[in-house]
């Protein structure tokens, strides 16, 4: 039985394996009980691992893995081409994603297929923790229908519980914009604007409004040419990813170390970032490893270690 709402950070969202189930009024066909996504590239064959690789996708029909069938293979992942077909769902595990399991195997997700299988053909499954999210792996697979995932997106996006959602290349983080309130045209309308989803859907958690969110793109892109000692690649940071910079700005850094804080935003959270900025010069901060030197040196000069010691310390430790 698929739930209708998948449980995040205390929050309820909209699942959307249900969704389409309900909205296309499918019926298990004969000789299955579960629901699940597969994915499919655009010319119709099937991903590596996900089924064989290249293997046809019919239209409607059962589709049956080549095998030989790994038996000791306990986990929702094919240990060769051919053992078993894997699939996405949210009823394997109520923790798991199921965008981030139906794009594992780097196929976007702007072309699933709706599948069916039995509780009899499972021989795999995801309940070890596998952090690719829900998943089973099956001996065989019934085809019910081609998704149209940007019309669902359209339709039912806001609210929904998009983790993992992979559009297209580059573009990996509409879901978050659209599970925490935006409607599919206002994330559009930022990617018309050249900035990142992921951070317009950080400005609607904290609460920002759409208009002021668009406000603060405008404002940024008028005035970063005028910045004296910002380099281009700078600037090109600053336009794709302006929440991240006044939200640092806002904690009284530099724009030397605003700009610096872009090129570790996610790796690095801003109050480490911040404290870091406090006990080294902006050109430390900005020269340093962008994963690695700057939550270090932190770490260390927490400890009251002196400066140039701690700089020490942190040039010393491979990386």
């Amino acid at each position: 039985m698929l739930r209708s709402s998948v449980a995040l950070l205390s929050k309820q969202y909209v699942n959307l394996l249900w969704l389409i189930v309900r909205t296309g009024n499918h019926r298990l066909p004969e000789g299955t009980t579960s629901w699940g996504l597969a994915a499919v590239r655009h010319d119709s064959t099937t991903a590596e691992r996900a089924f064989t690789t290249g293997q046809h996708c019919p239209a409607t029909g059962w589709v049956r893995s080549t095998g030989p069938l790994n038996e000791n293979n306990p986990s929702a992942w094919p240990s060769h081409p051919g053992d078993g077909l894997r699939v996405a769902t949210t009823e394997a595990d109520t923790e798991g994603a199921l965008w981030s399991a139906l794009s594992a195997e780097g196929v976007t997700c702007d072309r699933p297929v709706l599948v069916a299988y039995a509780e009899d053909d499972l021989v795999g499954h995801d309940s070890d923790g596998d952090a690719d999210g829900a998943a089973v792996r099956v001996r065989r697979l019934y085809v019910v229908a081609d998704i149209d995932v940007v019309a669902l997106l359209q339709a039912h996006g806001t609210g929904a519980d998009l983790r993992g959602l992979k559009l297209a290349e580059g573009v990996p983080d509409m879901g978050m914009a659209l599970m925490y309130g935006a409607t599919f045209a206002q994330v559009a309308e930022v990617f018309g604007k050249n900035a990142d989803p992921q951070d317009y859907g950080v400005a609607l958690k904290r609460g920002e409004a759409h208009e002021f969110y668009l406000s603060l793109i405008a404002a940024i892109s008028e005035h970063v040419d005028g910045w004296l000692g910002v380099t281009q690649e700078q600037r090109t940071r600053i336009r794709r990813s302006p929440y991240r910079f006044v939200l640092a700005r806002h904690r009284d850094l530099t724009i030397a170390q605003a700009t610096g804080y872009l090129a570790v935003a996610a790796d690095v959270p801003l109050d480490t970032f911040w404290r870091a900025c406090q006990v080294a010069a902006p050109e430390e901060i900005v020269e340093a490893s962008p994963t690695c030197f700057i939550p270090l040196y932190t770490h260390i000069r927490l400890e009251r270690v002196g400066h140039r010691q701690a700089m020490k310390q942190c040039a010393n430790i491979p990386f």
